[in-house]
């Protein structure tokens, strides 16, 4: 099971670099950067809600779930917002493949402090040798790309 999902991981990692190039272009395209990840966005959410209640037939969360919610969970969609318009600028400037390979290593620098700490909800995983050399070898990955 963990390998199938481990290649599902893959595919919607291979997804991204597309994603920037097009929401780059329509930006380009005189859309502007910020209606560019807008749209993009608001294309992402609709297509969420309509799986949701048409494939998986889904119910609504309720007002009352969705008033209790701590506010810190609703920062969740500002992060993507950030994301977006950070693709969309870099990915001209950058190329796909530096960008993202700067967006990995923050992926996964970030990633092993939420793990250390438990922080978020997460569950807690110690920041071993293996992990902290893995995490490295990304950090190298950034030079041998920008530079060879």
């Amino acid at each position: 099971m963990h390998i199938i999902l481990m290649l599902f991981a893959f595919v919607a990692g291979a997804l991204q670099p597309i994603q920037a190039a097009l929401n780059s272009q329509f930006a380009q395209r005189g859309a502007t950067i910020l209606w560019a990840a807008s749209i993009s966005a608001g294309i992402t959410s609709l297509t969420l809600a309509a799986s949701a209640l048409l494939i998986w037939r889904l119910p609504l969360p309720s007002i009352r779930l969705m008033a209790s919610l701590p506010l810190l969970l609703w920062t969740g969609g500002i992060l993507g917002a950030v994301i977006l318009g950070t693709m969309t600028v870099v990915v001209p400037r950058l190329g796909a493949a530096m960008m993202f390979t700067c967006f990995l290593a923050g992926i996964i620098a970030c990633s092993l402090v939420l793990d250390q700490y438990g922080a978020l909800g997460l569950p807690h995983q110690s920041l071993t040798i293996g992990r902290a050399v893995g995490a490295g070898l990304v950090f190298v990955a950034i030079v041998l790309v920008r530079f060879f």
